[in-house]
């Protein structure tokens, strides 16, 4: 089977954007002289557009990479793998209430996954961070339950970011039904056409290797 590699949309236009922040940049140097107050505007725009352009280059070439062996999630504060086997379940999450599904693909991992053991407590860090707005769509804000606990009783090994992270895991896999999340922001197509190719893709992966 050949390898799969998905660019994230996140990344698109980001030469366009530095491009046009460069153009508009030179722009306000020459009129600056003759028009300071329009000149400082389109400074500030300029600006504007090469940062947005620099904050698009940070992203992955590739965020997502499918192999026979599993499904690589590049980040740019690190990376994890899931083995095909690993995967119980993957489809999108639907809010509790409503069914109305989100713009991620879940994957729902089998209770024996050595997920949280091969990720870097930076790459933890900012999905815990990351994914705060699907925790706080099953918590109760009220109860002060939008931050995830600090340790996870399934995880009492665990300390400090991890723990944390374990706990998110599992307040997200109660209230959402399940354990990691791609955003569609790292994908190139729609949420619904990525966890077909996958399910497509991991059935004739286990089925090569039977």
């Amino acid at each position: 089977m050949d390898t799969i590699a998905i660019a994230p949309m996140s990344r698109r236009n980001s030469i366009t954007l530095m491009c046009c922040g460069g153009l508009l940049l030179a722009l306000a140097i020459l009129l600056n002289p003759f028009w300071p107050g329009p000149s400082v505007g389109l400074g500030v725009t300029s600006l504007a557009l090469l940062f947005l352009g620099f904050i698009k280059r940070q992203d992955k070439v590739v965020s997502v990479h499918l192999t026979p062996e599993g499904l690589h999630y590049h980040h740019r504060k690190g990376e994890w793998f899931l083995p095909w086997g690993e995967i119980q379940r993957l489809d999108q999450p639907r809010l509790p209430d409503t069914h109305e599904p989100l713009d991620f693909v879940g994957l729902r991992l089998i209770p024996e996954h050595t997920h949280l053991e091969h990720i870097r407590p930076r790459l933890a860090l900012a999905l815990l961070m990351e994914q705060r707005p699907l925790h706080q769509l099953t918590a109760s804000c009220d109860e002060g339950a939008c931050m995830p606990s600090l340790s996870s009783k399934k995880h009492p090994h665990l300390t400090g970011v991890m723990a944390a992270y374990a706990a998110q895991m599992n307040q997200l896999r109660d209230g959402l039904g399940f354990d990691l999340y791609l955003p569609h922001s790292v994908l190139d197509r729609s949420s619904e056409q990525m966890v077909s190719l996958i399910k497509q893709y991991r059935q004739q992966a286990l089925h090569q290797g039977d």
